[in-house]
């Protein structure tokens, strides 16, 4: 289970979004100068009454659903046509995430006129896509293999 190639990658996957969820992930700079740490498990020191407030909360919710389907995704693995389509649903989630975050982002930069200073974390949202992907590639390639040598029999 573990010591296949595609499982180290959703186990990498799942860290990198379990990081994402527990570090900040940019700050805001408001024009007061006082700055507001954000992160998908809260907002610190702010209470956006906005747009971007319910877009962090859906993120926080997809990002714990992204989670729940990459554990499930590690351990079915005896069936690999499911783990593909988990795959697959993982790494949309993944996009839609990184796409609420970079719009609520972008509106508190633009309405709400905060600078945004972004940290490194904002980017595994991404880098575990494509480890998902990579993932799912290994994967449909072991169910390939499988059913050649059960062809060949």
């Amino acid at each position: 289970m573990i010591q296949r190639k595609q499982s180290l990658y959703l186990l990498a996957a799942l860290i990198l979004l379990i990081s994402s969820f527990l570090t900040p992930l940019a700050t805001l700079i408001g024009s007061d100068g006082s700055s507001f740490i954000v992160s998908l498990k809260a907002l610190y020191n702010i209470e956006i009454e906005s747009i971007a407030g319910n877009i962090f909360k859906s993120a926080q919710i997809i990002s714990i659903l992204i989670a729940v389907l990459l554990i499930i995704t590690i351990f079915a693995y005896r069936k690999r046509l499911v783990q593909i389509k988990l795959c697959s649903y993982s790494i949309l989630l993944l996009i839609l995430q990184t796409v609420l975050i970079t719009f609520a982002l972008f509106f508190a930069k633009t309405s709400l006129n905060y600078l945004v200073s972004y940290n490194i974390t904002i980017i595994f949202p991404l880098i575990s896509a494509v480890m998902v992907y990579l993932a799912s590639k290994s994967i449909k390639k072991d169910e390939e293999l499988v059913r050649s040598l059960d062809r060949l029999r």
